[in-house]
């Protein structure tokens, strides 16, 4: 391939534009150093400010070194900005007991995104090519995915960050069409060095073994053409895993109710396909965590199974949520958010004529009202607000008949999730009043009344 026909590559692509501020990854191998080449070519022919960044993780000492001089040398020659930085990878993966794979992931985004601050970019690009993707989609096959796991590497990726000051940063990768061949190929053409990993061809990880020894294999005793089938796969499935995500965004405005700490997944989606029910899910999901990281498709199956569960079933989920049946579908909670919903509940007793008259003139037999009159004489010992217990019960019938409170908030059909939080007026023997659900028939106002007692409550205020 020529320069000229990378730089098409490029174009065809769509993801460099004029006027782009781009931080570009170098770390002096044959993907990076021919999309080096390609940007240079194409900076001569759009405008575009383009820095490079090139890590070193610490794991290979000289050749790591040697690896950073290349790539330096390489931007000096060309007039392109050259940033560098060093972090001990190793150290980093014991310290946060995960992977040196993941540990130079994080390490590596994290310089990307100090140099998009510093530097007013808008675009990260990576020399991600279709070997990658192609390796990706085998990976993740093997290990269990979906079609959104199908779809591989994505060439643009919105990334989202706070710091970043409402500004959109991408991530793209121009080379996503090009096999490990033709890159190879191309810098033999344009007569251009790059360095050679030699860890990437030891097998002790999953992915250089599949890189190494599984996609050479399928070539080669399969079918000539099995890495160039699955990169079609993957577009494909971006095509299929687009499309859904789009009929589920429409689905979740429709059918997803969302407030702070909790969503609530109506009834209404057990009517939809199978296709959408699960990729909703995710969607409540992440709008609670912002990560579906812990996340299976066990989780997922168990959140849907509830919807055919009796109301009150409940659900232990990872990341502090929990999911609850409730009479309107299933409640996903974040669990520290599950604040008390005391308010405030003030009285005062009113005694005279006056006081009476007015006082039973004004009662309100909307069981919804946060104001109630009661009568005084009839609540026995001292009066407490106060969260449900054990044994609680209200009186619901005039003839003096009560219920178990439990039982009466299942009938109203108040969330099992919020029943032990609901803020009480109790006495010494019974629950007198539960604001906005029910006053009990003990303290209602008579004829007979002497002295009455005026209860308002007062909604938590958002901090």
């Amino acid at each position: 391939m020529t320069e000229k026909q990378l730089v098409q590559v490029i174009k065809d692509s769509h993801l460099i534009e004029p006027k782009d501020r781009l931080i570009v990854g170098v770390s002096g191998g044959a993907d990076s150093v021919c999309l080096f080449r390609g940007l240079l070519a194409l900076s001569k022919q759009i405008p575009f400010w383009w820095g490079v960044c090139h890590v070193n993780h610490g794991i290979r000492g000289t050749e790591a070194k040697a690896d950073c001089e290349f790539v330096k040398e390489l931007c000096l020659r060309n007039f392109v900005p050259f940033f560098s930085f060093y972090g001990d990878v190793p150290k980093m993966a014991r310290d946060q007991k995960i992977s040196q794979e993941e540990a130079g992931r994080e390490f590596r985004y994290k310089c990307f995104m100090r140099l998009v601050s510093t530097h007013g970019a808008n675009k990260i690009v990576t020399a991600h090519h279709g070997d990658d993707q192609a390796e990706t989609v085998l990976y993740r096959l093997l290990r269990g995915t979906g079609i959104d796991g199908m779809a591989g590497i994505a060439p643009s990726l919105r990334l989202l960050e706070e710091e970043m000051a409402g500004r959109n940063i991408d991530l793209v990768r121009p080379l996503l069409s090009l096999s490990r061949k033709e890159i190879e190929e191309t810098l033999l053409t344009l007569q251009q060095e790059y360095r050679v990993d030699a860890t990437n061809q030891e097998n002790d990880y999953t992915r250089n073994y599949l890189r190494n020894v599984i996609l050479p294999a399928l070539n080669q005793e399969v079918n000539g053409k099995a890495s160039k089938h699955l990169m079609e796969f993957a577009r494909q499935a971006a095509e299929i895993s687009d499309y859904l995500g789009r009929e589920c965004q429409k689905a979740y405005e429709k059918y997803v109710s969302l407030q702070e700490g909790q969503v609530l997944l109506t009834n209404e989606i057990e009517k939809l396909p199978e296709a959408l029910k699960k990729p909703l899910c995710f969607l409540a999901i992440e709008s609670l965590t912002a990560s579906k990281k812990d996340f299976t498709a066990a989780h997922v199956k168990n959140i849907c199974k509830l919807f055919e569960s009796q109301p009150s079933s409940s659900l232990n989920l990872p990341m502090g949520l929990s999911a609850h049946r409730v009479y309107e579908g299933v409640r996903i909670v974040r669990e520290e958010n599950k604040a008390p919903l005391y308010g405030i509940i003030r009285w005062e007793v009113l005694e005279g004529e006056e006081a009476l008259e007015k006082g039973k003139k004004s009662i309100d037999f909307n069981e919804k009202s946060y104001t109630k009159w009661m009568d005084y004489d009839r609540i026995e010992g001292n009066l407490a607000v106060r969260t449900r217990r054990p044994g609680d019960e209200i009186m619901v019938f005039a003839d003096g008949r009560r219920r178990k409170l439990k039982n009466f908030l299942v009938d109203q059909k108040v969330p099992r999730e919020n029943r032990d939080f609901l803020p009480l007026l109790v006495d010494d023997q019974d629950v007198l009043w539960i604001p906005g659900i029910r006053m009990s028939e003990k303290v209602k106002i008579t004829k007979e009344s002497k002295r009455l007692l005026r209860v308002s409550y007062e909604e938590p205020k958002e901090s």
